[in-house]
């Protein structure tokens, strides 16, 4: 008798999505993450204090907040969405202290041989896992991040500089495999030429207020997403800007689609 055969199923998964929100500082990621459905922030650091949002203490260490999380997911409650803020902070104040305390080192880097690094990365595959439970339990899973810019050496593009989240490199490998959505919200910016004609004009760009979400790949930006998804949507509100995206993601898995009803058949002559 089929012990696997028979549990073969083509349902496309429709849990919650696993959403990094990345950008620089100041940008409204705190507030485009806290318009989701029943928001609960857990802060690493102070970055939602002026929203008016559900907020769990500061952890007081990283086993703190991994209490924190299986509480989430284990009791009864009303949350629809679990905002960590933010992936940096995590990494900084919890991670590498976690890991450098279990080698008894003052820091991660002290610990020889790259063991810190390593045992770092079981604390984010933990981590996840903990995030994946709450997504398990119908919970959509919102990551705050910060951008850094670095150099990216290429065999077929050459060197060039990228945006992406500000966080340990095999860590952010790991993020990266793990999220359904990694999008970067930031500011639009056009060329500014000033200066008189000739030498002494000089090209710079400024930002003209209007926030876009990029949920593709580009040269230049990290970002992606599972869902066949637009490669930018412009203009994002500085209120309820969740909707924008929430409203995409439905639109491409097909949940707005209108139900039709099958016609009658038509009666057979008598």
């Amino acid at each position: 008798m089929s012990t696997y055969l028979n549990k073969v199923t083509s349902k496309p998964d429709l849990l919650p999505p696993r959403i990094v929100l990345y950008g620089r500082g100041k940008v409204g990621k705190n507030t485009f993450a806290c318009s989701a459905l029943k928001p609960v922030v857990l802060p690493y650091e102070q970055g939602a204090g002026l929203i008016a949002v559900p907020t769990l203490p500061v952890p007081d260490s990283h086993a703190d907040g991994m209490n924190m999380l299986h509480e989430l997911a284990t009791e009864k409650h009303d949350y629809k969405t679990i905002i960590l803020d933010s992936l940096d902070a995590n990494e900084r104040k919890y991670i590498f202290p976690a890991a450098s305390e279990h080698f008894k080192k003052s820091s991660v880097v002290d610990v020889g041989y790259n063991k810190g690094y390593e045992y770092a990365i079981e604390l984010w595959i933990n981590w996840f896992d903990a995030l994946d439970a709450l997504r398990r339990k119908g919970m959509t899973v919102i990551v705050i991040g910060h951008e850094e810019m670095k150099q990216i050496d290429d065999v077929e593009l050459g060197s060039f500089h990228k945006v992406q989240p500000r966080m340990n490199a095999k860590s952010k490998g790991l993020l990266v495999d793990w999220a359904d959505i990694v999008a970067h919200l930031g500011l639009e910016r056009v060329k500014h030429t000033h200066g008189d004609k000739g030498s002494r004009q000089v090209t710079t760009s400024i930002a003209t207020g209007t926030r876009n979400l990029r949920l593709q790949e580009s040269i230049g930006i990290e970002a992606g997403n599972r869902y066949s998804l637009p490669e930018v949507i412009k203009n994002i509100p500085k209120t309820n800007g969740y909707a924008v995206l929430r409203a995409e993601l439905r639109s491409a898995l097909g949940l707005d689609k209108p139900k039709t009803t099958p016609k009658a058949a038509p009666k057979e002559a008598a």
